[in-house]
């Protein structure tokens, strides 16, 4: 009788209960990242289904790790009206300026970042590439960076961020290309 209880109970914790993951707390450091890497596990999200917060309003919402989401294989339908926000710790360990690139996944009609440290500052960079974004951090920073995305209809929406080093993103670019099926390659030649 003790061992059918025990089994029940064992079973109970483990069909109902989740663990819950810790969010690393350490900075990604720029300045260290030679080619990519991918910070899933440094990574907090907030789902806003309203689409109607403001940033600021945002900032006071609890965000919860991207690891643990149901978004971060697939955004599904009736989730792409929603707008969801990336929250990650990034610091510059260098003697200079460094800059680096976001890249959270092929299928965002948007992606719009902010620096919070002593207040909420728009990063406004001219040669971002379309689906990543730049930033810039100076010698010695540290801040979070938040990213608005807005998810455009698909089937195949995920959420996978990931920085790229700015010297190694046209490498990026073409190892992404080169690893696309044929039909893909022969849709990205017809679309132009």
């Amino acid at each position: 009788m003790r061992r059918l209880i025990t089994l029940s109970v064992f079973f109970f914790t483990i069909i109902f209960c989740n663990a819950q993951a810790v969010t690393d707390t350490v900075p990604v450091n720029i300045a260290a990242i030679n080619e990519d890497s991918s910070i899933l596990s440094k990574t907090l999200i907030f789902a806003d289904s309203t689409s109607a917060l403001s940033v600021s309003d945002v900032l006071t919402q609890s965000f919860s790790p991207l690891i643990l989401s149901r978004y971060r294989k697939k955004v599904t339908p009736e989730r792409i009206t929603n707008s969801f926000y990336l929250k990650f710790l990034v610091s510059n360990d260098s003697e200079k300026e460094k800059s680096a690139y976001l890249y959270v996944g092929p299928r965002y009609k948007e992606i719009t970042l902010y620096k919070i440290g002593g207040g909420l500052q728009s990063i406004k960079n001219a040669d971002s590439i379309a689906g990543y974004r730049k930033f810039t951090l100076a010698a010695g920073e540290k801040c979070y960076i938040l990213a608005v995305l807005e998810p455009l209809k698909s089937e195949f929406g995920g959420i996978t961020p990931i920085l790229i080093n700015r010297d190694f993103i046209s490498f990026y670019k073409n190892f992404l290309i080169g690893h696309k099926n044929d039909l893909q390659i022969f849709g990205l030649i017809l679309s132009g």
